[in-house]
């Protein structure tokens, strides 16, 4: 793609006299807004013994200012953010906070009085209560995100070893539970007075509205704000160590694990962009140098991956290599060093630096498709004004790329990561002997070397400055609060639904904006069709499609597709399956013909099976570690038993992953691939009649076969799932505590009720449990639903990580919030009205991206619902009555009948949940089979009143 196609981001700046930059683009594709602040403040202003601060501020601006008491999310979920469409949100990093929100257009004023006042009025509607509080989540977010996860600590470990003592990289930016323990309501208050000021505040307005009326109202809300001190910028700080530093930690983690971390240039200096490439060609996809020579030639490592990190005054660049079980660490070590060098003493081909560009453009595409959120271009043009002063400065990243040549990236490597001492650090599992993993000298001989015992358009112009007289004259009064718009009439794409002779339904929705395009194949086949003592079969088939073709060994066609820029993604699901790949336009036909390739011929080849089957089963040892993933595994099987095909799964176990031959899984490939069960979905710059004379082209051919299709029976009607199970975790600072009951199939009528009751039980940041158990206890980072319904049955599911000695008192208040909501305590006509308000208001952010577009589609249409769905989704929801949501809540969420898996210590935890007269708990291995020394299992007293038992 040549520059001149590359697409542009228009903009204007402009700056108030109390220094508040301004920055506008307007993209009318979807009738949002978003409004996104940045401000120039992170972790690194703080100080050894108070770290934190940042990142604790950031959960105190949700709590509600002077005239928006009570909780931000209250507010912005009635103008139409939502954070589970990722519409509305706030990050620390060590340089910068954000919070961004997305709302329909005509909220825009709304918003922005909601900003500015907790920019204005928050340090002095700070309480102490809500300020312990949230003290309390960030500490159990920390213990979630950092101590609970297996090598949980090791960024925390690169950077207090990389960089040295009072270096601002080197504490956590989530902080230390002494440091967050130790600070004060004063402390942090006069922290947001010092930093959370206009002239230290970048803001964007993205999306579908008029610049005046913005510029208008901006000098309205923010202009009288009082401007700060002038704040010291902390200049550039690379480290350079004397000598290579080894760092060494024993955990519970299922393999060794090397992390070799260098210092590397900070964001936006000219060899950064020559990093990128050069952790590219190390480590992206499988044809990558250290992805083929360690995970794929030498079977050393279930996986590589790469990455340079650029912050505002240093970078990192790092290689993460998990070993395999009874393989050499320091063998591995030597590999990457030897690549290393290697590369900075020969280059990259010509043929990997082209790769490398194509990857950075379609990736710099695809940042566009989002107004905000995560990354988008919101985000895209704050940055570069919060640290070069230029909303436009990333187009300077366009240049570099295109500029790029082998030897800028050998001379990259060469200065960065060869002719520099960086930092080992290796993660040890406790159940090994650290000479065993390592076959190597004994830990700590090596220079500098510790022991860690792991804790548990036309692009944009600057207008200039604002006149002082545009500034708000007299005070503002903050208390008159704007009305809401009403709600903007919003289309959904219209789907054309057409079919091939062989029985393949192709659905496309044109989408102009972007040359880009979004590519899945949507089968009716998933787990539920592995036979028993096969369970897993689907999924280590999905794994191995790209593995061998008729066309291409599973190199070539690595490299193949990363010339196009692309990969393809694979999923797999109950019921169905997914594969798919996102590709600039120009690039289309021939990706499509590598796609049909993988979807029709692959051979399953058994010398790659066998890779694909060990690192599979490493990939379940992972899983079992880590305290989410294994409850989510789980939790299926105890709603509808192993011996139904919901209960088993998908990834399969490793007893029956080890068993499965080639002829088994080629043959399940044979019998659930067909044409007549699968859709083809095309979503982007594309016009009906093309894909239609793609899908004709690459899939015309394709036949097989007619079967029937399988048929998944009712679950036993006699189930029990009403118990407590737990996987004892010794010692974990955390349980993961999830609350399980059986629901109806996705042909209820009671569908869309049901959706609405899951947003007011748990399904957003106002719903009862999240405010119950984070907002007023403290005890969660989160909690969250989920309704997965089914093709012949469902469950519902609540999951949530909490202090380990509060689990006890969170079982019973899952008991007695299902029991309210299902009768006790009914569905107030405010909370439906506040649910159902918020998921309207929301639902347009759900039609930015064209991945998100196309998996809706396909959603859709595996579960046999009609297109027409997306069309009627807003007014299905407003036809839904207070009385329907009510009887719904009653017929499904009765708490007699819900079970309970905890993933924790079982000391503390069975103790606990004696002590509140709960039975004892049955304990299972991470395989969901009865652990040693089981009890007998108990079921949950069936008490009307949860709080009697």
């Amino acid at each position: 793609m040549a520059q001149s196609d590359l697409p542009q981001v228009s903009f204007e700046k402009f700056v108030l006299p109390n220094g508040l930059q301004v920055i506008l683009h307007v993209d009318r594709k979807l009738p949002v807004v978003h409004v996104n602040h940045w401000f120039h403040v992170g972790s690194k202003v703080e100080r050894p013994g108070r770290t934190g601060f940042a990142h604790l501020f950031e959960h105190l601006m949700f709590e509600g200012s002077q005239n928006a008491p009570n909780g931000y999310f209250k507010y912005i979920e009635q103008a139409g953010g939502n954070l589970r469409e990722g519409g509305v949100n706030g990050t620390t990093s060590n340089d910068r906070t954000n919070y961004f929100a997305t709302v329909p257009s005509g909220n825009l004023e709304y918003v922005l009085w909601l900003e500015s006042d907790r920019v204005a009025t928050l340090a002095d509607a700070l309480t102490r209560e809500n300020f312990e509080n949230q003290r309390e989540v960030v500490r159990n977010e920390r213990r979630q995100t950092t101590e609970n996860q297996p090598y949980g600590r090791w960024y925390e470990l690169v950077n207090e070893h990389l960089y040295p003592a009072g270096h601002p990289y080197s504490w956590p930016v989530i902080g230390r539970h002494e440091d967050l323990e130790a600070a004060g309501v004063d402390e942090v208050a006069e922290f947001f007075r010092t930093y959370y000021t206009p002239n230290n505040l970048s803001l964007v307005i993205a999306g579908d509205f008029d610049r005046d009326h913005a510029r208008d109202r901006v000098v309205h809300y923010y202009g009288g704000l009082e401007p700060g001190p002038l704040l010291e910028r902390q200049r550039r700080w690379v480290p350079t160590l004397a000598e290579g530093k080894i760092v060494e930690v024993t955990d519970r983690v299922p393999q060794a694990r090397v992390h070799m971390i260098w210092p590397a240039p900070q964001r936006f200096e000219p060899e950064e962009t020559a990093l990128d490439a050069a952790a590219a060609v190390l480590g992206d996809g499988l044809s990558s140098r250290l992805e083929k020579l360690l995970v794929y030639d030498r079977r050393l490592c279930t996986e590589v991956s790469v990455f340079n990190y650029a912050r505002e005054i240093a970078g990192l660049f790092g290689v993460i290599a998990t070993i395999r079980p009874g393989c050499d660490v320091r063998e591995v070590e030597d590999l990457v060093n030897g690549q290393i060098a290697r590369l900075a003493s020969g280059g990259p081909t010509r043929d990997e630096v082209e790769r490398a560009r194509t990857v950075w453009e379609y990736q710099y595409v695809s940042s566009l498709e989002r107004i905000g959120g995560f990354g988008g271009k919101a985000d895209r043009l704050n940055e570069s004004n919060t640290y070069k002063n230029d909303p436009g400065y990333f187009h300077v990243e366009h240049d570099r790329f295109r500029n790029l040549t082998g030897s800028k990236i050998a001379e990259a490597v060469k200065r960065w990561l060869v002719s520099r001492h960086g930092l080992t650090l290796r993660y040890f599992p406790d159940t090994i002997p650290k000479a065993v993993a390592g076959s190597g000298a004994a830990a700590g001989q090596a220079a500098g070397t510790a022991s860690v015992q792991a804790a548990d358009a036309a692009p944009g112009r600057a207008e200039g400055d604002v006149p002082a007289q545009a500034s708000s004259n007299g005070v503002l009064d903050r208390s008159v609060v704007p009305a809401l718009g009403s709600d903007t009439p919003f289309e959904t794409p219209e789907v054309h639904e057409d079919r091939l002779d062989n029985g393949l339904e192709v659905l496309v929705v044109e989408h102009h904006e972007l040359p880009k395009v979004a590519v899945s194949l949507n089968v009716k086949s998933g787990g539920v069709h592995d036979p028993p003592d096969r369970c897993g079969m689907s999924q280590l088939m999905l794994q191995t499609m790209d593995k061998g073709t008729r066309g291409y060994g599973a190199l070539d066609l690595d490299e193949a597709l990363s010339r196009l820029g692309t990969v393809i993604g694979k999923s797999m699901y109950l019921e169905s399956a997914r594969i798919g790949l996102d590709v600039l336009t120009d690039k289309l036909s021939a990706a499509m013909a590598l796609f049909a390739d993988v979807a029709r011929n692959p051979l399953f080849p058994e010398e790659e099976l066998e890779r694909e089957r060990h690192r599979h089963l490493d990939h379940l040892k992972q899983q079992a570690s880590h305290p989410q993933s294994l409850a989510q595994r789980l939790c299926p099987g105890l709603v509808f038993g192993e011996d139904h095909p919901y209960g088993r799964p998908v990834q399969g176990y490793a007893s029956s992953v080890a068993e499965m031959s080639r002829y088994e899984i080629a043959r399940a490939y044979e019998e659930n691939w067909r044409p007549d069960q699968s859709a083809l979905v095309f979503v982007g710059d594309i016009t009906r009649d093309q894909a239609m004379k793609l899908a004709d082209q690459r899939f015309g051919s394709w036949s097989v076969d007619v079967r029937p299709a399988k048929e998944v029976p009712d679950p036993s009607p006699d189930r029990k799932s009403n118990r407590i199970y737990l996987v004892d975790r010794p010692g974990a600072p955390q349980t993961v505590v999830c609350q399980f009951i059986d629901a109806p199939n996705r042909d209820t009528p009671d569908y869309h009720a049901l959706r609405l009751v899951d947003a007011i039980w748990g399904g957003g940041f106002q719903s009862r449990l999240n405010q119950n158990l984070r907002e007023e206890k403290g005890y969660t980072y989160g909690v969250s639903t989920s309704l997965g319904l089914l093709g012949v049955a469902g469950y519902w599911k609540v999951q949530t990580s909490i202090q380990a000695d509060k689990t006890g008192e969170v079982v019973k208040e899952l008991m007695s919030e299902m029991a309210g909501l299902g009768g006790e305590r009914p569905v107030r006509e405010e909370e439906l009205e506040e649910a159902r308000t918020g998921r309207i208001r929301g639902y347009a952010q759900r039609f930015e991206s064209l991945r998100r577009i196309a998996g809706s589609i396909g959603a859709l249409w595996s579960s046999e619902r009609p297109m027409s769905d997306m069309r009627d989704a807003v007014e299905n929801l407003k036809s839904v009555s207070i009385e329907e949501v009510r009887s719904t809540a009653r017929k499904y969420l009765d708490a007699r009948r819900a079970g309970y898996l905890l993933v924790g210590d079982r000391a503390g935890i069975e103790t606990q949940l004696a002590d509140r007269g709960l039975p004892v708990p049955e304990l299972l291995d991470p395989e969901a089979q009865p652990a040693n020394g089981a009890p007998a299992s108990a079921d949950v007293p069936e008490a009307a009143d949860p709080d009697a038992l």
